[in-house]
């Protein structure tokens, strides 16, 4: 553990002092997901993020689940069901290395899929400007 810090704490101050960086192989990092996060530009519309001079990235896709005990404890909420399939859409978009993604459509449906009893789906575009 002590050897971990101290590589650590070595790798992070060479780092600061020259142009190299620390990028793990997780591509859910949280922290990453976290500060990109706040750098995202939402379109309102494909032709909003076309002339704004986007380049696209790709199509991406959020899925909210939830399982039997969460519905039948009252505990659905469809607000809270479909922000949290798009946060999951715009975890891709951070994947793919992109800044601003557009919402094309959100579908509740239901399905066997992991015990998912109810599910959002949330699909959009990955654009990078």
């Amino acid at each position: 553990m002590t050897r971990l810090l101290i590589l650590l704490i070595t790798f992070a101050t060479l780092s600061a002092c020259g142009n190299i960086g620390i990028r793990l192989n997780s591509p859910y990092n949280l922290f990453t997901y976290e500060f990109e996060k706040q750098r995202l530009q939402e379109f309102i519309s494909e032709q909003q993020a076309i002339e704004s001079g986007a380049y696209y990235l790709g199509e991406v896709e959020g899925l909210s689940c939830l399982g039997e005990r969460s519905v039948q404890s009252g505990g659905y909420n469809p607000t809270e069901v479909n922000s949290i399939a798009i946060e999951q859409l715009k975890l891709e978009v951070v994947n793919r290395g992109g800044n601003g993604y557009w919402v094309e459509s959100c579908k509740d449906f239901t399905s066997d899929y992991q015990n998912c009893d109810v599910a959002t789906l949330c699909s959009g575009k990955a654009y990078s400007f």
